[in-house]
């Protein structure tokens, strides 16, 4: 008696396609999400490891670009230094991918507390419009472009926080 095996099965190239895109999505949310978390913990030389050496990068429509990034990566260092808590909450909303380039549009709600003022937190609404690049097996951003919508600060006492 003879038993026939199958053939080891193989994927039909679109669905190895989709699965490669829906592997791509989620390696650049997690760089997306890795650069919220370095912004919040100050993680400066992760933030250099998020950016492209030849990123660009504007935080508001009525700033200047920023050019490299390690540039990048320090000005997010400056800019944050005098934080004493802060949170990135975003979300990954949308991601077209293109071979090794990528575009992402991702949403932000950010609070943000400092040494100075910690009964005042300053809320920010924002979208980020990014560009990434594979750069080997990671997606790195090569632009970053902040639209603002709407940021309120707000007071109350912290004395009673556990």
């Amino acid at each position: 008696m003879t038993i026939d095996t199958p053939a080891t099965p193989t994927l039909s190239p679109s669905l190895e396609e989709q699965v490669r895109h829906l592997y791509d999505r989620s390696r650049i949310g997690d760089a997306l999400y890795a650069y919220a978390y370095s912004c919040d913990t100050k993680d400066v030389a992760r933030l250099r490891t998020l950016f492209t050496p030849s990123a660009r990068a504007r935080y508001g429509k009525t700033q200047e670009w920023l050019e490299g990034g390690p540039t990048i990566a320090e000005w997010i260092g400056t800019a944050t230094a005098p934080t004493r808590w802060q949170h990135h909450l975003i979300n990954v909303y949308d991601v077209a991918v293109e071979g090794d380039r990528a575009t992402a549009c991702v949403y932000l709600v950010s609070h943000q507390t400092t040494s100075a003022e910690p009964d005042t937190v300053l809320m920010m609404t924002s979208r980020y419009s990014m560009q990434l690049v594979r750069d080997g097996g990671s997606w790195r951003i090569d632009v970053l472009d902040l639209l603002v919508g709407w940021m309120d600060s707000r007071h109350a006492s912290q004395a009673d926080l556990p």
